[in-house]
C-alpha cells in the first residue's frame, strides 16, 4: 500500500524524486498517514486516504495529532472562497 501512495502522490507531483529520495514538504505528516493505512490494513479504504492526502497537501484540510489520534480538519474559507 506505500508503494501505492509513493507512486500517486509523485504522478499527481506532490512529491519530486531525486535519485532514490523522494521530497515531500509534509512528510512526516504524510508518513503518519501512510502508517495509519497499513495499520488499517483495508486496501478498499485507499482511495479515501489518498484524497485525505490530495486534500491536506492542496490546503484544504488540517491534519494534527491529539491524544495519540490523527485529527482532520476542515480549513475555514474566506468572503471570496479562499
Amino acid at each position: 500500500m506505500k508503494n501505492e501512495f509513493i507512486k500517486f502522490l509523485y504522478e499527481e507531483e506532490l512529491i519530486t524524486k531525486k535519485d532514490n529520495l523522494y521530497i515531500a514538504k509534509d512528510a512526516f505528516k504524510i508518513n503518519a498517514i501512510i502508517k495509519w493505512c497499513m495499520e488499517e490494513g483495508d486496501p478498499n479504504k485507499l482511495a479515501s486516504y489518498i484524497n485525505l492526502i490530495k486534500e491536506y497537501l492542496s490546503g484544504s484540510i488540517n491534519i494534527y495529532l491529539e491524544n495519540d489520534r490523527i485529527m482532520i480538519q476542515e480549513k475555514s474559507r474566506g468572503a471570496n472562497g479562499n
